[in-house]
Formats: C-alpha cells, sequence, structure tokens
C-alpha cells in the first residue's frame, strides 16, 4: 500500500477546488494507493526532461478543466508537492520549477533534521 504525504500547496489546492475536481484527485489517489496498481498514463505521466526526471504528474480532467499535481516517489510512497489548473502549455514548465524547489528544500531540511 502506497502512502500519500501531502505539502501545503497542495492542500490548499485541493480545500480550494470544486466538488468535481476534489473528487476526481481524491478516486485516482485512492487507485494509485494500491501498489498494485501502475504509476503511468492516463492518469500519471513520468516527466521526460533530464532535469526534472525524480517528478512525476498527476493528470486530473475534470468540470472541464485540466488539473496537475506535480509528485516525487520516497522509497514506493508518493509526496505530493506542487498543484495548479493548467491554462497554457508554459504553466507545466513553471510547475516542474516549483516542485522541484520545494523537493529540494524538502531533502535539505530531512539532511538537517538527521
Amino acid at each position: 500500500m502506497r502512502k500519500i504525504f501531502v505539502t501545503p500547496n497542495v492542500k490548499k489546492f485541493m480545500e480550494q477546488a470544486d466538488d468535481k475536481t476534489r473528487a476526481k484527485i481524491d478516486s485516482v489517489l485512492l487507485y494509485l494507493t494500491d501498489d498494485k496498481n501502475p504509476l503511468r498514463e492516463p492518469y500519471v505521466k513520468h516527466i521526460a526532461m533530464s532535469k526534472y526526471k525524480e517528478l512525476y504528474e498527476l493528470r486530473i480532467k475534470a468540470s472541464g478543466e485540466m488539473s496537475r499535481v506535480i509528485f516525487t516517489l520516497l522509497e514506493d510512497d508518493m509526496v505530493l508537492l506542487y498543484a495548479f489548473k493548467k491554462k497554457c502549455d508554459r504553466d507545466n514548465e513553471k510547475a516542474f520549477e516549483r516542485a522541484f524547489k520545494i523537493k529540494k528544500l524538502s531533502e535539505e531540511l530531512t539532511e538537517v533534521c538527521i
């Protein structure tokens, strides 16, 4: 069973999302918590760019909008880093960079705490 960890950004995004979007995200995350269900399309896409190779994108379409949740894997658990509504192609690059910075910051904090 995969565990899912959520950053404050993702928590806030989900709280502000409309009911359909929130329900869709919840159902996909529930599906992905089962180790038997692979992390692949149509729900998940691995980021192919070398700089962001540790990141994945949870792809949600609900209420006529596309939402994305960028996450990484910590062992087999999912860490949801950054969520946003996709409005144009350039949104992805900005989101990848923000998620990458959050991931790096969390790694630094973990190293300090040990």
